[in-house]
């Protein structure tokens, strides 16, 4: 197999591997609710509760499940063939999952708080869509906000990259869908806080300054060794999956603590 083609198929597992990776929330958030602990109470704030709940921004909030798909594009787009770059911008989404798979297990907490603060009153514009959505919002997993982290670090890997007409109009949308997260009562404040945070540690370690994800790493194994541990991750991660809603663990959408 030509070198281009072994490029492409590990671009092809790294994207797989982030995908399912991305799945394993609901098996987080199962596993955090099964613990029987909730920190959620202790990051409401008196600004939590007086922010008036409304489904303006829902379509930002929504478009969030898109922009995986068109940053990826934009991403490899940019990078071309430059297969370190790939891996260090695939990598580090996986590695931003991870960080808030560790944040949710370590500090279970739902928004069972949020929802006895004007969640049935406020403006609506989307109700119809908010009322069916709401139904896949799981009450757990909080902080932090995943739709942050994932939208800045998504950002900050563009940045380079893009036009500054592009950048704002991308910085806007990150913005607006923050919003969203607070006003659609789905995070409190601290979530959002904490989502940047987890986003600028794992954009720092894989393609920033401190990169553990830099090349001389991956090529310590032959090529073809490493394409095979690619590929048994891949395989392992949806052999998980699987097991997983088998056991039920996707059953906990809107289950009170």
């Amino acid at each position: 197999m030509t070198t281009r083609r072994l490029d492409y198929l590990e671009l092809t597992l790294l994207t797989t591997a982030a995908t399912l990776w991305a799945f394993y929330y609901y098996v987080v958030g199962h596993l955090a609710q099964r613990s029987g602990i909730d920190f959620g109470e202790s990051l409401m704030t008196p600004l939590d509760a007086a922010i008036p709940h409304t489904d303006l921004f829902l379509p930002f909030y929504l478009l969030w499940y898109l922009m995986h798909f068109i940053t990826a594009g934009m991403v490899v787009r940019f990078y071309g063939r430059d297969l370190p770059m790939l891996r260090r911008f695939f990598g580090g989404t996986i590695l931003l999952w991870g960080l808030a798979y560790g944040a949710f297990l370590l500090f279970p907490n739902s928004i069972e708080h949020l929802l006895h603060t004007g969640f049935e009153e406020g403006l609506r514009v989307w109700s119809g869509a908010e009322t069916a959505f709401s139904q896949l919002v799981p009450f757990w997993n909080a902080a932090p906000s995943l739709h942050v982290a994932a939208g800045w670090f998504y950002y900050r890997a563009i940045w380079q990259h893009t036009k500054p007409e592009w950048r704002r109009w991308y910085l806007f949308w990150v913005l607006l869908m923050s919003l969203a997260t607070v006003t659609l009562k789905y995070h409190y404040l601290v979530d959002v806080l904490v989502g940047v945070l987890c986003a600028e540690l794992a954009f720092s370690l894989s393609i920033g300054k401190r990169d553990i994800l830099r090349t001389e790493h991956w090529d310590r194994l032959p090529r073809r060794q490493l394409l095979t541990l690619q590929g048994g991750a891949v395989l392992v991660l949806g052999g998980g999956l699987g097991l997983s809603m088998e056991a039920g663990f996707w059953q906990f959408f809107r289950e009170s603590p």
